[in-house]
């Protein structure tokens, strides 16, 4: 049996470095500012999706369809919400107002317009949420931020995320007006923002307003 250490011999742990109370402290700091940081990005992100959530709840509860007027489709999907609305009507046909050199593929045999309004960041950086970055919500939600109008052609179909709602002529008349005035405009026309787009039939351009978190495209 191997004996106590001698006085002479120790037991080896004065070899071992002390600890630094400064970089004990530096580490602490730097825990603490991590930990705040994944906090506060939760918060941002928890906020994003409440306030969607209440941009869901429905209003125009006592809304009833007209038998006879134009029929628009309401699409949602996990990023954006679009009005898709058909191309040419008595009120507006809406190929004057976009050029067809804007899309790569040929979009005349395109029954409908799709239109979107909402964040540029949301909407140039961020087609899907595998794409959302946390400067990119926090900018969104909590500052006035720049707007952007996403255009695609499309066609006429239902699906899960597609719901076609028939409204007056009177008030597609005022969509029309709504949508048209939310573009920003150069010389009378719209103004395309270069070099972005989702696929080939659909292209971005400038918006009027501010997005932030009490006026969203919902």
């Amino acid at each position: 049996m191997k004996s106590n250490p001698t006085e002479e011999e120790g037991d080896g742990r004065d070899d071992l470095p002390s600890a630094n109370p400064a970089s004990i402290h530096l580490w602490g700091r730097i825990r603490k500012a991590v930990v705040r940081n994944v906090l506060r990005a939760f918060g941002v992100l928890a906020v994003y999706f409440l306030l969607a959530l209440i941009g869901l709840i429905p209003v125009n509860r006592d809304f009833v369809q007209p038998e006879d007027g134009v029929t628009i489709f309401v699409e949602s999907g996990p990023v954006h919400a679009d009005l898709i609305l058909p191309i040419e009507t008595e009120v507006v046909d809406w190929r004057t107002h976009f050029s067809a050199s804007d899309f790569q593929s040929d979009t005349s045999r395109s029954s409908h317009v799709a239109v979107g309004w909402g964040d540029r960041g949301f909407y140039l950086e961020t087609p899907y949420w595998s794409d959302l970055r946390l400067s990119v919500a926090a900018n969104a939600m909590l500052l006035p931020s720049r707007t952007v109008m996403h255009v695609r052609f499309t066609s006429a179909f239902k699906s899960s995320s597609r719901h076609p709602v028939t409204i007056s002529q009177e008030q597609y008349e005022r969509l029309v007006e709504f949508v048209l005035g939310s573009f920003k405009r150069q010389d009378g026309h719209v103004s395309r923002i270069e070099s972005y787009a989702y696929g080939r039939n659909d292209a971005f351009y400038e918006a009027v307003g501010s997005y932030h978190a009490l006026n969203t495209c919902n």
